[in-house]
């Protein structure tokens, strides 16, 4: 499954990063320490703000090929509703998503995350738990908190801003203009010296999140 992801990760991106690159504006604030330090051989989790369901593209659409294909094969931890249906798995679950939660009482989402980060492969996480709307106040789930504190799991904060009102007369017009920032690496040792509680770790990544311009 490993290979079919990274096939189809690799084709969406090919495809979809020019035209969502030239009709959405996308500008990268990204820290180029950070960028030439992502290995293939760690695993990393990548959490970010969530305000729109175009996000992964958009954040994902930002990088340079070089940086997106060390990143690869990367999971989306998301939201079981969308992964209801055999349709929603048959297109998802190939781009890598996995469900936050399960009906099964054997399923552990954060156990299924160390499945992959022990691989040396990503996570995507979004801790807000869903897509905020404008003036919403964020509540982090303390997912990431948890991983932090399994295993030496380093972490990268990513921002992502300027579509939260997006109408679809704003695409086509260019009036759009989305603006991501990755920030500096967040190692496992300053993340796990924020707190032994990973409700506290989770919503200060979060503010290391928001504090990226």
């Amino acid at each position: 499954m490993t290979i079919v992801i990274t096939i189809c990760q690799l084709l969406v991106y090919l495809i979809f990063t020019p035209p969502v690159r030239f009709f959405l504006r996308v500008q990268d604030r990204h820290s180029l320490e950070t960028l030439k330090k992502i290995s293939k051989n760690t695993g990393l989790i990548l959490i970010s703000n969530h305000i729109s369901r175009l996000d992964p593209f958009l954040i994902l659409s930002s990088l340079p090929f070089s940086v997106f294909y060390r990143l690869l094969p990367i999971h989306f931890m998301t939201a079981s509703t969308y992964l209801n249906t055999w349709f929603q798995k048959l297109f998802l679950v190939p781009l890598g998503c996995y469900a936050h939660k399960s009906s099964a009482e054997s399923y552990s989402p954060i156990d299924k995350s160390i499945k992959y980060l022990d691989k040396s492969e990503r996570v995507f996480i979004f801790p807000e738990g869903k897509r905020l709307k404008l003036g919403e106040s964020p509540n982090p789930k303390r997912g990431v908190g948890m991983l932090v504190l399994q295993k030496n799991y380093s972490v990268i904060p990513i921002k992502i801003r300027g579509i939260e009102d997006l109408a679809i007369n704003k695409v086509f017009a260019r009036k759009a203009r989305t603006v991501i920032s990755v920030g500096p690496i967040i190692s496992n040792q300053e993340a796990r010296k924020i707190s032994s509680d990973p409700q506290v770790i989770a919503s200060e990544l979060m503010r290391k999140v928001y504090e990226l311009e």
